[in-house]
């Protein structure tokens, strides 16, 4: 019987173990929040507005979305993006912390933001620290991205395309 008595003291028992973890939980909910780090809050920095025209020449139709992407590091950062009621004038707002920026203009044609299928368009804006009017960004089908693409890259290659 003893011994009995001893296992019944080594094992906690289900209401003991039940108002420990009550209490632990509790005192975890009740934890006052802390305030965020300094160094860990988003940096302000001045915007700028990039404005122009969207032109489109095709016969595809989807929603026309407009996309700010800093790539100066190798990889795309978006900035800032804005879904447009229609081709034509556009305005967006961004940060002005770029070297340059790259405008990204597409019609998503399958409502899964960009992808493979959807034609686009892109404008290079080299030292974006003021606002920039006047640019003129034109969405093309895939097959006319691709020989455009084609294009640039001999031009490039060969000298005297260039001359």
């Amino acid at each position: 019987m003893i011994h009995f008595f001893l296992l019944a003291c080594n094992s906690p028992s289900p209401s003991a173990t039940q108002s420990n973890s009550v209490a632990s939980t509790t005192a975890i909910e009740q934890a006052p929040t802390l305030p965020e780090p300094e160094n860990l809050k988003p940096v302000e920095s001045p915007k700028i507005i990039l404005s122009g025209m969207v032109t489109y020449q095709g016969d595809a139709h989807g929603s026309i979305e407009l996309e700010v992407l800093d790539n100066h590091l190798g990889e795309p950062r978006l900035m800032a993006q804005q879904t447009l009621e229609a081709l034509g004038e556009f305005s967006i707002e961004t940060p002005s912390q770029s070297e340059e920026v790259t405008i990204m203009a597409y019609l998503d044609l399958t409502g899964n933001r960009i992808s493979d299928d959807d034609p686009r368009g892109y404008l290079v804006v080299t030292e974006p620290l003021s606002n920039q009017a006047n640019l003129q960004l034109e969405i093309l089908d895939l097959e006319a991205l691709k020989k455009s693409k084609e294009g640039s890259q001999k031009e490039k290659s060969d000298p005297k395309l260039t001359e």
